[in-house]
């Protein structure tokens, strides 16, 4: 009997034991520390900032502010921490992934394109040239001179090694504490949320999607005097009928048009363009909140 009470109690401590470090574990993983209970609060805080990165900690906001106005379901653990810092917040990830190919193929024809500039100079009186109304050309400059080239290979090469030698560093530093960074890989794979802007800027919004797809549905697509609803083929059709006629107009002016207008509109109707998308701002200095109609229209005007 004694031997079996002995038995049950090693197997209690074991699991205790066991149920005690997943705990643990689970807390690092989380806030990257974990709290005394033996000890006061005044004696864990200083133990739990040990824990932040310096950098982290310094750089980090002080006026952190986001607007919760879920009604069912609430939000992770550390959202308003992470919404806190803005949606134009750059996010420094610990193993950076850069497009190296792309930037320094962009790089090289961009020196090689004021290189051929530098030997071919242009003629200043009949240069029409306007920043403003200007889209770059896909023809790609000749290779520059042995010296420049030569230049371009050493930069090249070592930009890959430093890149490489990045990637196989441990212990890169991020700007984002580990309730954070948890908090944005949940809000990844759950779709039951919606981050959206605020009106007049006052901070990031989270709803549930239900009720953001709710009001837009509800509230200002259905008013006729506004919207129309199209289908797919009658919206292909009104898209194509816009864009002969915004062609045929710059034929018909062409000869009204200065060289470098002509060729921004040229090069412009080469160009693929998202549609208009439709999204609402939230009213939050409302009580209650309402909402205001919002469109993106992402081409060159």
């Amino acid at each position: 009997m004694k031997e079996e009470k002995q038995q049950k109690q090693s197997l209690t401590n074991q699991r205790l034991l066991n149920s005690s470090t997943a705990t643990e574990k689970e807390c690092i993983c989380t806030y990257s520390f974990v709290a005394n209970p033996t000890k006061p609060l005044w004696e864990n805080i200083p133990l739990a900032l040990r824990t932040i990165q310096a950098a982290t900690y310094l750089n980090s906001p002080y006026n952190l502010h986001c607007h919760n106005l879920c009604n069912k379901l609430q939000p992770p653990q550390g959202s308003n921490l992470l919404l806190g810092l803005s949606l134009n917040y750059c996010i420094e990830q610990k193993q950076p992934k850069p497009d190296v190919k792309n930037t320094l193929n962009k790089l090289s024809k961009s020196i090689r394109l004021k290189a051929w500039l530098a030997n071919h100079p242009t003629n200043e009186e009949n240069n029409d040239y306007n920043p403003k109304l200007y889209l770059p050309s896909c023809w790609k400059p000749p290779e520059a001179s042995s010296t420049i080239e030569k230049c371009l290979e050493n930069f090249d090469l070592a930009i890959r090694n430093e890149t490489a030698q990045n990637r196989t560093k441990k212990g890169n530093k991020t700007n984002l504490t580990k309730l954070q960074i948890k908090c944005l890989k949940t809000f990844v794979s759950d779709r039951h949320f919606i981050i959206c802007l605020s009106d007049q800027n006052l901070g990031p919004v989270i709803m549930e999607c239900f009720t953001y797809y709710k009001r837009c549905l509800s509230d200002h697509l259905p008013c006729k005097d506004t919207y129309v609803q199209l289908t797919e083929e009658k919206a292909t059709k009104q898209v194509q009928c816009t864009r002969t006629m915004l062609l045929q107009l710059r034929l018909n002016y062409q000869n009204d048009l200065t060289e470098a207008e002509n060729t921004y509109f040229r090069r412009n109707a080469n160009l693929k363009h998202r549609l208009p998308q439709f999204y609402i701002t939230i009213k939050v200095q409302h009580n209650p909140t309402k909402h205001a109609p919002s469109s993106v229209v992402l081409v060159a005007s």
